[in-house]
């Protein structure tokens, strides 16, 4: 090779690797605190602890009833005023993504908006309307939401928790939440990760037992997605079973009837998969040609969860009051375990994590693992 093509040939890689490098800066994911105003319906605590197990005529769903939720208090008196609120809020932004987190609302996803289509990637409401839904009164719906137990829906949906934001080296930032919860003494914590040109989310979620017994430990997340006539639970399992795990059906069709269409329920319905053998499942707008996917280890994250309101007055009432103009929506929850009737152990100072990613064509599964922490 000739001095002047050698020359020519360090002159195009020494292009190359300044346009690489100055691209990776430009891909870098932005993170930041903030602050966003949001339209809201507000709500008191009570100042008086319950104890709903040993209280006959509850007003709160019968999933409530009778748990106990000391020390916690209830979040029971629902104000039907709007009023605009300021909250501090968590960004993650890359080329594709804008991320918003609500650490005073439970640390839950609010909004992740895809900047290619301008549309919502789940679903968004643009009002914070709580109804007496979880284990404390105040329920919300929208975004996702992390449910680390006592049960779902958690002491913690319209609680802060902490929360804040970090960047790593490759260019990837995330925000973190995490809570001790009160009851159980468990704390838990879910980092989400945006990578720069990447269209998709990674969620590491982990439950460490900081006490000298043995306690229970349990986690479902909530993602939710808008419910239209043609929206589809995009579920590969061939069987399906009910909260409890006790009654089973043919998925998707039973007893003649397409249980993957929204439209057919015709009330509400809690669906579980039973021995998925894939590591995908979501939910998907043949319309608008537009879903939600989650992927995981099957092995070891097994818990697919579809939940609809369904199509009757009840139903639609009742989407209705947790909403000004936003419409109704379904749910697609995963969790470690089988049904939300089931609780894992957990050793003095031992933990269990996870990963997974969620949303795009590009979703990658990532390994779970369990161990002790020191």
């Amino acid at each position: 090779m000739t001095s002047a093509k050698r020359d020519r040939l360090m002159c195009v890689l020494l292009v190359i690797l300044v346009l690489s490098l100055a691209g990776r800066g430009w891909a870098r994911v932005k993170a930041w605190e903030g602050e966003i105003v949001i339209p809201t319906y507000g709500w008191a605590e009570d100042v008086n602890p319950k104890f709903w197990a040993l209280e006959e005529g509850s007003k709160l769903s019968t999933t409530v009833k009778g748990a106990i939720i000391y020390p916690y208090t209830m979040q029971d008196h629902l104000y039907r005023e709007k009023v605009d609120r300021t909250y501090k809020a968590l960004f993650l932004e890359n080329e594709y993504l804008k991320v918003t987190c609500l650490p005073e609302l439970g640390g839950r996803l609010h909004s992740v908006l895809d900047k290619i289509t301008g549309r919502e990637t789940f679903h968004l409401n643009n009002v914070i309307k709580p109804s007496m839904i979880a284990m404390r009164g105040a329920f919300i719906s929208g975004g996702v939401e992390w449910n680390a137990g006592p049960q779902v829906h958690t002491v913690t949906i319209v609680s802060p928790v902490d929360a804040l934001v970090g960047t790593n080296r490759n260019g990837s930032a995330y925000l973190e939440v995490s809570n001790l919860e009160k009851s159980l003494r468990t704390r838990w914590t879910v980092r989400v990760t945006l990578h720069p040109g990447k269209s998709y989310l990674d969620e590491q979620i982990r439950i460490f037992n900081p006490t000298d017994a043995i306690n229970p430990y349990y986690f479902w997340n909530c993602t939710a997605f808008p419910n239209k006539s043609g929206t589809r639970f995009i579920y590969p399992m061939t069987l399906g079973t009910d909260h409890n795990g006790v009654e089973f059906f043919d998925w998707p069709v039973h007893e003649g009837k397409d249980l993957s269409w929204l439209k057919n329920y015709e009330t509400w319905a809690s669906i579980f998969s039973v021995d998925c053998i894939f590591d995908f499942f979501g939910a998907y707008d043949v319309d608008a040609d537009q879903g939600v996917v989650q992927v995981a280890d099957h092995y070891e994250l097994s818990g697919k969860k579809a939940w609809t309101w369904g199509t009757w007055e009840f139903g639609l009432v009742s989407q209705k009051n947790l909403t000004d103009d936003d419409g109704p929506y379904i749910e697609v929850q995963s969790g470690p375990l089988p049904t939300q009737s089931e609780y894992g152990m957990l050793l003095p100072r031992q933990e269990v994590a996870w990963a997974r990613a969620r949303f795009g064509p590009r979703c990658t599964a990532r390994r779970h693992r369990s161990g002790s922490s020191g």
